[in-house]
């Protein structure tokens, strides 16, 4: 017998009981998947832009969440105007190149990027900014999740390579399936494989299914209890 099992809630850990169980050898495929692009790329480790002017030493601290480069750059223009700095310099995105740029107008203005921990974020190595329009020299890092793991707890899943491992496969996971975030941040992300790809089920007894979302490295994502809903297909193995 063939059948569908949703899983509908908030954050990235969901979990449903079955009674009565569902009994025999199944196999499991993910059907669908709805989220929001919500985990946060900025947090206190890359969220500090620092500058001077006029021999003052200033920082823009950017609040933890999930931005896009259009919108740090308001973030800042907006903290700039606040500090009374508007003038001092302007943070911009070219999204053909998908380089930043950053336009020094003031003599009495530098942008230490070099200080900054936001500086990998923008694309930027090291560096002092003076007067002057400046171009990253690396492109964006602006998504710091490149993949996400879409994981079942009654699945033979596949075995994975990690940063913790060394690139080496490391102990069997289990991994359902995994996609590429294909949105920017704040946005929905919708997964609809146009194939179904099944994997077989570890026990002949289904009394639970929970999924759980982590990224490459199975490092659990906080999408900051933004809804998740996740819907599974099962069906004979012989089938």
């Amino acid at each position: 017998m063939e059948t569908t099992i949703s899983l509908k809630g908030t954050g990235t850990r969901l979990k449903t009981e079955l009674d009565p169980p569902l009994l025999g050898d199944y196999k499991i495929a993910l059907q669908n998947l709805s989220t929001y692009y919500s985990w946060s790329n900025i947090t206190s480790d890359n969220n500090e832009l620092k500058y001077t002017k006029g021999g003052v030493q200033k920082t823009i601290t950017v609040p933890k969440g999930a931005y896009g480069i259009k919108d740090i750059a308001l973030f800042v223009g907006a903290e700039l105007e606040r500090k009374g700095d508007d003038k001092a310099f302007l943070l911009g995105g070219n999204s053909n190149t998908l380089k930043v740029h950053i336009d020094v107008k003031s003599t009495d203005c530098v942008v230490n990027i070099g200080d900054s921990s936001i500086k990998s974020v923008l694309g930027w190595t090291t560096g002092n900014l003076s007067k002057g329009t400046h171009s990253s020299d690396k492109k964006v890092n602006i998504t710091n999740i490149n993949k996400l793991l879409v994981n079942c707890n009654i699945v033979i899943g596949e075995y994975t390579a990690t940063a913790e491992s060394g690139g080496l496969l490391s102990s069997q996971q289990t991994v359902l399936a995994n996609f590429d975030p294909d949105v920017p941040p704040g946005y929905r992300v919708i997964v609809e494989p146009q194939r179904l790809y099944y994997k077989r089920a570890n026990t002949t007894m289904i009394k639970n299914v929970e999924v759980w979302l982590t990224d490459e490295n199975n490092i659990p994502i906080d999408n900051e209890d933004e809804k998740l809903f996740v819907s599974l297909h099962l069906k004979p193995l012989n089938k």
